[in-house]
């Protein structure tokens, strides 16, 4: 029997109707304090800008989504979340945060963030999900996804551009061991062509051959960097008795006729500690 029809006995007496009455009126009250505040909570998940809905997490029956959300997906409340979130899902979807909201005793686990790029949208969202109580007891899965875009765009033009740099330096340290090798190149051509004996003729052609041979390598390093963009830097060990033959071969030109004119002997110790 309701409060209303206990109301309307005749042998309920006075002072228990009117506290009925009371009751009655307190009940009202705050169901309409409930139903306002309702009201207000749904105005403020509609003008968010950013998904706002609520799943059941064993279901995952949609129970609200917000104007944001109707928007762009539609309106799937009462349908399931992984077949109008996502694009072709044939089943909850694999990378659901519902397992991560929940401790093993039931309570929450707090809010989950994590981003993801919306299969539907192609957009970039960061992702707030925790576990709630529901009006009718339930608990249940919310989740509030705003679209960060322009900043996932920003942060990969910013790595783009560390890349770039990263290749510039590169490339810089390659064109001056390239000019480095043109310069020998040169010396070396411009001697054999001052010079009468065949030996030395020979020797100065063979070493504009090594130095070519060097410049065709920095130039395929060059197109590997800017070709793929795949920055990685390969270190290996120097033969420093190498390399110092390498720099006496890359200056001969420069001092060797000049000192001999002058009369003095060069003698170059090549057992190199």
């Amino acid at each position: 029997m309701t409060l209303e029809k206990l109301l309307q006995r005749q042998d309920v007496p006075e002072d228990v109707k009117e506290e009925i009455r009371r009751n009655i009126t307190e009940r009202k009250k705050t169901k309409m304090t409930l139903q306002q505040s309702e009201k207000s909570l749904n105005e403020i998940l509609n003008n968010l800008d950013g998904l706002v809905y609520v799943a059941d997490m064993k279901t995952y029956e949609v129970l609200f989504v917000n104007k944001y959300g109707k928007t762009i997906w539609g309106d799937f409340m009462g349908k399931t979340c992984w077949q109008n979130l996502q694009l072709e899902q044939k089943g909850p979807c694999s990378f659901c945060t519902n397992d991560r909201l929940l401790h093993p005793d039931g309570t929450s686990n707090g809010v989950y963030i994590w981003e993801f790029q919306n299969t539907i949208t192609k957009k970039w969202y960061e992702c707030r999900d925790s576990a709630i109580h529901w009006p009718d007891g339930r608990i249940v899965r919310m989740e509030i996804a705003t679209d960060i875009t322009e900043r996932k765009q920003f942060e990969k033009a910013l790595i783009e551009k560390e890349s770039l740099s990263v290749i510039g330096e590169l490339t810089s340290g390659m064109a001056h061991d390239f000019n480095n090798s043109l310069y020998v190149i040169l010396g070396n051509l411009e001697n054999a062509l001052h010079e009468t004996d065949p030996i030395l003729i020979k020797d100065y052609i063979n070493i504009s051959k090594k130095f070519s041979l060097e410049s065709a390598s920095i130039i395929k390093q060059l197109q590997h960097f800017v070709g793929k963009n795949n920055i990685q830097i390969d270190y290996e060990s120097i033969n420093l008795n190498v390399l110092l033959d390498d720099l006496i071969e890359q200056t001969r030109f420069k001092w060797k006729d000049e000192i001999e004119k002058s009369g003095l002997e060069i003698i170059i110790n090549r057992k190199y500690k």
